[in-house]
């Protein structure tokens, strides 16, 4: 029971170290620098007025188990699932340092495996459906300090992050149009591949003081 509660957030390979011991969580809240993801499914308040209840609810599982899937592979964690939005955490409870995939890293090549894999599963769901659907995948990958923890109450409680960085990438995944991808400056600076990334013009985020320069995810 343990292990299938563990795997509901994140990869196989991740919860053997928590329970083999090898991985051990802080029981107390703590700042950590994280990277976080945010897909966000674009137009599905539309897709929901014209498709079945229960087809719309068949297209966010399909949605929902293969980000999921891809985002352990690259041991990151799902924090959870917004709506139609998936939120993903990577550099916590593991950490990816010296001689690994750094974090920052990971969590863009997630991103850019999710826009791929949404656009095959648009492809077949428009050919089960017989009509085209007008929606697509506008995801942010954002990178800063958070503070890691449990958040609730006595009866219902999760573990998950809080910080300015959650709030931005939370404002830039609307931001994000179908199939574009933002990041911001922090994880522009810290992926240690060259992925082709262009900068935009800085946007103006509610919570900032000042704008905020975002790249786009060739």
């Amino acid at each position: 029971r343990t292990r299938g509660m563990f795997e509901q957030f994140m990869a196989p390979q991740v919860v053997d170290r928590l329970l083999d011991g090898r991985l051990k969580p802080s029981p107390e809240s703590h700042r950590q620098k994280v990277t976080v993801l945010m897909a966000d499914m674009r137009r599905s308040t539309e897709l929901v007025l014209y498709l079945d209840t229960e087809e719309m609810v068949r297209l966010l599982n399909d949605y929902f188990a293969r980000a999921t899937d891809i985002v352990f592979s690259y041991e990151g964690t799902v924090d959870k699932f917004l709506g139609d939005g998936v939120m993903a955490v990577f550099g916590v409870p593991v950490t990816h340092g010296e001689g690994e995939l750094d974090d920052v890293t990971r969590a863009v090549q997630a991103a850019l495996e999710m826009q791929a894999v949404f656009t095959d599963l648009l492809v077949s769901w428009e050919k089960r459906l017989g009509h085209a659907l007008d929606t697509g995948l506008g995801i942010s990958v954002c990178t800063g300090i958070a503070v890691a923890g449990n958040v609730g109450s006595a009866k219902r409680i999760e573990h998950t992050v809080i910080g300015p960085v959650v709030n931005l990438a939370s404002r830039l995944s609307k931001l994000a149009a179908g199939g574009q991808t933002l990041i911001d400056e922090e994880t522009f600076r810290r992926m240690s591949l060259s992925i082709p990334a262009e900068p935009l013009e800085p946007v103006v985020v509610k919570g900032f003081s000042q704008p905020v320069p975002i790249y786009r995810l060739a």
